[in-house]
């Protein structure tokens, strides 16, 4: 394992050791970490999953491969909670006037940001009960990423 995910891989033991939900939080921690990441556009664009998918898909693919090489990760949902939480991030920075009119079953934040369309009320569940670990985790995610970048950039840029 590299050095720079020991830390992570110490939280993951201390923070979830019921291995059962282990892997589900984990992929949200990766999700939580790498959306807060990745830019918004400055002005409402007209297709905003299009726009993640043309933008970031790529990197946010590469960068939960480099992960995934250091701990075992279920890549598919890091990839889902990455992509949907960037959306509800994108729709607080560009609400829909309309969004919170619907029907869904989520709270009005939850409808005013897409969060109660983009995320199952199952994912609203998990991110709830495991707010603390999700936390910790998505911050030692960050500061692995920013070490293993740290790592192998050489010195002088």
């Amino acid at each position: 394992m590299n050095t720079s995910f020991l830390s992570l891989s110490a939280r993951i033991q201390e923070a979830l050791p019921d291995v059962t939900t282990r892997a589900r939080v984990l992929a949200a921690a990766v999700g939580i970490a790498l959306s807060r990441e990745i830019a918004l556009p400055s002005s409402v664009v007209e297709d905003p999953t299009n726009f993640y998918n043309m933008q970031n898909l790529a990197g946010v693919r590469d960068a939960v491969g480099n992960i995934n090489e250091n701990i075992v990760l279920d890549c598919k949902d890091a990839l889902e909670w990455t992509r949907n939480l960037w959306l509800v991030r994108y729709y607080a920075a560009h609400p829909q006037p309309h969004a919170y009119y619907g029907g869904d079953t989520g709270t009005f934040f939850e409808s005013y940001f897409n969060a109660s369309t983009l995320i199952s009320s199952d994912g609203r569940a998990l991110l709830e009960a495991n707010r603390v670990a999700l936390a910790i985790l998505s911050l030692e995610v960050t500061a692995s990423m920013t070490a293993e970048v740290a790592r192998n950039t050489p010195p002088g840029f």
